[in-house]
């Protein structure tokens, strides 16, 4: 019968799919142990060691570091410990990514939301399995961190940073880092507020515009050197994770990356790139990695715009067509005004609800 009614294997198929994400997303789940640290929030003062397991968020008054916890000391006796601590340390010294520090605080559990419709801190940071922050008194580096190639990329970043703050004026540093580097903890809070204004933060994020350069660029090179896609095909794939790691590999730049990922191995193969087969795949990978990325904000508003893209590019430039700007020498103005107001179609209702702006 079902072979008969394609209906019917649809649904199929649907509950079927359903059924998995629900098992991946219980096996994402993180169990409670005897040694989870989060059994040690508000147990006053206390020593908590770890290794800095993410790229360190700064801010203009500090930085927000992920520790995986190792140990603790709790009233003078050392026990073993596991899971997330996010900690909230001063600007300097600067930490990086595979530091082993020692913390001395105490450990607390997030806040949640005080009514309905406020934002849950608790539940945020739960879908990033972190359940214990620490404000600590004092921090001690120790001996035996990890290293790496990425803590070599995060490390190349920082030091490319630091160039482009010394070498450039103000506000035109901070935009080149948050432009090229994804860093936007610089940038002035009157030029953020103008940008958010505008509608045009998106330009300060990495996205796919920026894989989409990487590539084609690299093509170019390529066709330069006279080498075949077949050749090209390694290098270029390499430059593009290189750089996704680069810059932090958050889920928008993943997703740009594997995106840009299925691309190239179609061009490889010299089968044409589906753009939405080309999205339902990235987005797919990326969920079954790590289920709870289908709450992530960024994640949401990059898939959303680049879906609005696929959808409504076409009628938008169209309706472009229709204006002066269908003008010839404009169509560098038409393009970027079709890429904004397409992308903005589907994301627009998640930016007013989230935002209200």
């Amino acid at each position: 019968m079902a072979g008969r009614a394609p209906r019917l294997r649809l649904a199929a198929l649907a509950l079927c799919c359903v059924a998995c994400a629900g098992v991946r997303l219980a096996w994402a789940e993180v169990a409670v142990t005897p040694q989870s640290v989060q059994l040690l929030n508000e147990r006053g003062d206390m020593v908590v060691e770890g290794v800095v397991i993410d790229d360190p968020r700064r801010t203009a008054d500090g930085q927000r570091i992920t520790l995986q916890a190792s140990r603790a000391q709790v009233q003078g006796r050392w026990q073993a410990s596991e899971g997330l601590v996010l900690a909230t340390l001063p600007t300097y010294p600067e930490w990086h990514y595979g530091d082993r520090l020692r913390l001395y605080g105490v450990l607390s559990t997030p806040r949640d939301a005080e009514r309905a419709g406020q934002f849950d801190y608790r539940q945020y940071l739960a879908r990033k399995h972190i359940f214990s922050i620490m404000k600590p008194q004092s921090v001690q580096g120790l001996a035996g961190g990890a290293g790496g190639p990425w803590r070599f990329l995060l490390d190349l970043r920082d030091h490319a940073r630091h160039v482009l703050l010394r070498e450039l004026p103000e506000p035109q540093a901070s935009l080149a880092v948050g432009i090229l580097l994804g860093l936007q903890s610089t940038i002035p809070d009157d030029v953020s507020a103008d940008f958010s204004a505008t509608g045009t933060s998106h330009i300060l994020v990495i996205s796919g515009w920026n894989i989409s350069i990487i590539a084609a660029a690299l093509y170019n090179l390529a066709a330069a050197l006279k080498l075949s896609k077949r050749r090209a095909f390694w290098p270029i794939l390499a430059a593009i994770w290189l750089y996704t790691l680069f810059v932090g590999a958050t889920p928008t730049v993943i997703r740009a990356a594997v995106m840009g990922t299925i691309v190239v191995v179609g061009q490889r193969l010299e089968r044409p790139a589906h753009a939405w087969t080309t999205l339902f795949a990235a987005c797919w990978a990326m969920t079954l990695w790590d289920p709870q990325t289908l709450w992530d904000l960024g994640f949401q508003l990059s898939a959303l715009a680049t879906a609005s893209l696929f959808a409504f590019g076409k009628g938008t430039e169209a309706l472009l067509m229709l204006t002066p700007l269908r003008v010839g020498w404009l169509g560098w103005a038409r393009e970027a005004l079709t890429a904004t107001l397409a992308a903005q179609v589907l994301a627009l209702p998640l930016i007013l609800y989230q935002f209200g702006t």
